[in-house]
Parts: C-alpha cells; sequence; structure tokens
C-alpha cells in the first residue's frame, strides 16, 4: 500500500510541476507576442515580418501598445490562425489595425514549413487552434502534448518564452548577404511564384474578418531580393498588383517595400532582413500610419 502511495505522490508531484513550468513558459510566449495585452494594433505573419519589424520601437514611434504575432513558417491557414487567435480573446477590444505580412510567395504551395502546426501546441485551450491542432496532428501525438504540457515546447519554443520574459524582440541579423555566396547555393532559395485559389481565398476571408470589426487591414510587403523577385517577373508583377486591387477600399491598404529590393546592405539572406532592413521598414512603417491614427 505504502508503494503504491509514493507512487500516487510521484505522479501527482510531476503533474503538478509539468503545469507550473509550462505555465511560465506560456507566459513567457504571450508575453513576447503581446497576447494578452490590449493592443491597438497586431502584427501578423511570418518571418520576414518577424525580422522586418521592430516592436518596441514602432510602439514608442507611435505612442501605442502593439502585439506582434509572428512564427517562422506559418502559411495563410496558419495567419488566420493567429488572427483569429487575438481577436476571440477578451484583449482585442481596442483593435483598431491590423499588419499582416504578404510576399511573393503568400499563394504559393509547398513553401511553407509542413511541421509549423507544432508552434501551436501550447494554446490548446483555444478552441480554434485545438481543432486545428486535430487535424493536422496525428492522434498519438496530439494527446501526448494534451497530456503531458511540457511536451508542447520545443527549444525554439523554449527561447521564444524567455525572450519573452525578458522583452526582448531584437533583430540580432548585422551582417550583409554575401552575393557571392548566394550565386553558390541560388538552387537553395529557388521559389515557384503560384496562385493557389483556396489560398488566395483565405487572404479575403482574413480581411473579411477584420473589416466586418471596424478594423483597419494593412497588407505589408517587406523586400526580398531583387534576384530571387525577377526569377518570375511577370508572376511577381501580377502578384503586387492583386495586392493592390485588394487595397481599394479606406479599410484595406497596401504597404510595398519591392523598391528596396536591390539595396543589399539591408539583407541577411535574400528573404530576410538584417538589423539595417529592419529600422528602415520600422521606420517607414511609423510614418505611414502616424498620417492613419
Amino acid at each position: 500500500m505504502k508503494k503504491l502511495y509514493k507512487i500516487l505522490i510521484a505522479i501527482a508531484v510531476f503533474f503538478f510541476l509539468d503545469f507550473a513550468i509550462s505555465s511560465l513558459l506560456k507566459e513567457g510566449l504571450n508575453k513576447g507576442f503581446g497576447l494578452r495585452q490590449e493592443s491597438e494594433i497586431l502584427i501578423v505573419g511570418h518571418s520576414h515580418m518577424m525580422m522586418g519589424v521592430d516592436r518596441d520601437k514602432l510602439e514608442k514611434g507611435l505612442k501605442c501598445k502593439i502585439s506582434k504575432y509572428t512564427r517562422t513558417g506559418v502559411s495563410l491557414p496558419e495567419r488566420y490562425l493567429m488572427t483569429q487567435q487575438y481577436l476571440n480573446s477578451k484583449y482585442s477590444k481596442k483593435l483598431k489595425a491590423a499588419l499582416i505580412g504578404v510576399d511573393a510567395f503568400t499563394f504559393s504551395e509547398g513553401n511553407i514549413s509542413k511541421n509549423c502546426y507544432t508552434l501551436f501546441y501550447p494554446f490548446y485551450e483555444d478552441k480554434n487552434v485545438n481543432d486545428y491542432l486535430k487535424r493536422h496532428a496525428k492522434p498519438t501525438e496530439y494527446w501526448q502534448h494534451k497530456i503531458i504540457r511540457l511536451s508542447r515546447y520545443s527549444d525554439d519554443l523554449i527561447n521564444s518564452s524567455v525572450r519573452g520574459w525578458m522583452h526582448d524582440d531584437k533583430n540580432y541579423k548585422t551582417n550583409q548577404i554575401n552575393m557571392d555566396e548566394f550565386e553558390k547555393q541560388r538552387s537553395k532559395w529557388k521559389s515557384n511564384i503560384s496562385f493557389n485559389k483556396e489560398l488566395m481565398s483565405k487572404l479575403n476571408e482574413l480581411i473579411h474578418m477584420l473589416t466586418k470589426r471596424g478594423i483597419k487591414v494593412y497588407l505589408v510587403n517587406t523586400p526580398t531580393l531583387d534576384t530571387i523577385n525577377h526569377t518570375q517577373p511577370e508572376n511577381y508583377k501580377y502578384i503586387m498588383e492583386y495586392y493592390r486591387k485588394l487595397a481599394n477600399n479606406n479599410m484595406v491598404y497596401f504597404i510595398d517595400f519591392t523598391k528596396h529590393e536591390s539595396n543589399y546592405e539591408l539583407f541577411f539572406d535574400p528573404l530576410h532582413l538584417n538589423v539595417n532592413g529592419q529600422t528602415l521598414v520600422t521606420d517607414s512603417l511609423i510614418q505611414f500610419l502616424k498620417n492613419q491614427f
């Protein structure tokens, strides 16, 4: 009997520690993304927006609270989910605007991580996230992470949580792209600009979800390297024009940074900005948005 008690106590201690430590990790993510604050602006996107926008500087420049919910490798369905996650929370009452990251590959299939669903494990409690995880994770995987909370956190998620607790949203990429090295590895960066109708429809749904609540939408295309853009020049031109057509009323805007595509000192790699690029984009957003609020 004593042995049984010891086992039960050990199990109880395990689940207590599992709950306590995972709660600390989750709170770090909430702080890092600003998911539990009443913001006036919500930023949603993948690594382009993550590295392209300085949240702290934008907050100071616009004198308002900003939630920056950006995840590496997320496609449009995930960006829709992320937006929905914040909108459905009690913290979205003051939301006035959403900056949604778009680019030349937004409607292309297969360019984004297939395992990006694992980034959402910490948010099982959100009904829409829970349904999303049921669709994408294997049943055994789904229940394992649901029951054992600490198993939800990969090294990257733990790192994001720590940065959240430290209020660290800095872009540490100071190097400039080496074009000679890029040419040697050019095939690594090959991506097709295509137009998946389901993804195009999802962007329209995302815009409608925001505008029907009176929230302005800013589609933001942070710069990508000219060499990448010019691989399919007609497709690139078409998709940029498509974004402009979406911005056809006073609730939707398109902010395009394509003009900086040949300014190599702004890039860390062909798709991502270094700290110089982030400074340029953030300063430009401050000037543009100042006239909107």
